[in-house]
């Protein structure tokens, strides 16, 4: 994984983070959405991967990180982690009394592309259900927000969640963080410095044992990119707004 963040970091001489996540939709053709599109103004939108942790207390150290910069941010839940600690209850209480909002990303973090369209159908619901218990009219939103897990999708997981009402959004700003766990400053420089109008940053949740540099990922981006005139907004902000509904046929 050293070498493909190095060879990721070099690329980014030569392209934008957009333009290789964008390219990399030719081989994954599921209408997956990398960013707002036609957001005029110097937005971007933080969203965070793999939520909660499984020990209660680093999420809550999130959150609090969060609430500090008061930045909000959109949090793709998996439902594993999200049993796995009997004080999640009260931090998804918190998670939303402070203004975050909640995404579905699966049953487990990995991949679904080998499912049929049954069972993805399953699992994706059976999350929904597991978010309902604190976000009780999180099914009636629309859009609701899904992102695949490994970042992977296919057809059949299209079908199934554009007839659920489910947006499929990865992102444009992404480091391989979820990988390579070295180099927090480098993981923001790259960030900071691919930043557009409409760009959703993909973050992962910390873990005792891993991914502790997001919280220095976080101490570094959010006022870098306040400085150069960005501002946090939540997805619902843009995809949810009559105007992209509209657009979209929703």
């Amino acid at each position: 994984m050293f070498i493909a963040f190095h060879l990721f970091s070099w690329l980014t001489n030569f392209f934008t983070l957009r333009n290789i996540m964008q390219w990399s939709s030719k081989w994954n053709n599921t209408g997956l959405i990398y960013f707002a599109e036609h957001q005029p103004e110097k937005v971007v939108y933080l969203t965070i991967d793999d939520f909660p942790s499984l020990d209660s207390k680093i999420s809550d150290r999130l959150l609090n990180k969060l609430s500090s910069y008061n930045v909000k941010a959109t949090f793709f839940v998996v439902q594993y982690n999200l049993k796995q600690d009997e004080h999640n209850s009260h931090l998804f209480e918190k998670l939303l009394r402070q203004g975050h909002e909640l995404g579905n990303h699966y049953d487990i973090d990995s991949p679904a592309t080998g499912l049929d369209e049954k069972e993805f159908e399953q699992y994706l619901i059976g999350t929904e259900r597991w978010i309902q218990q604190f976000d009780p009219d999180f099914a009636e939103k629309v859009p609701k927000f899904f992102r695949p897990p490994s970042g992977k999708s296919n057809e059949i997981m299209s079908r199934v969640l554009q007839r659920n009402d489910y947006l499929n959004i990865l992102g444009d700003i992404y480091t391989l963080d979820a990988n390579y766990d070295k180099a927090p400053e480098k993981h923001a420089d790259l960030i900071v410095g691919n930043v557009e109008k409409g760009s959703i940053i993909i973050l992962h949740t910390p873990e005792e044992d891993k991914r502790q540099k997001t919280f220095d990922i976080l101490d570094s981006i959010i006022p870098r990119i306040r400085a150069k005139g960005f501002r946090f907004e939540l997805l619902s902000q843009y995809f949810r707004d009559e105007t992209f509904l509209d657009k979209m046929d929703l």
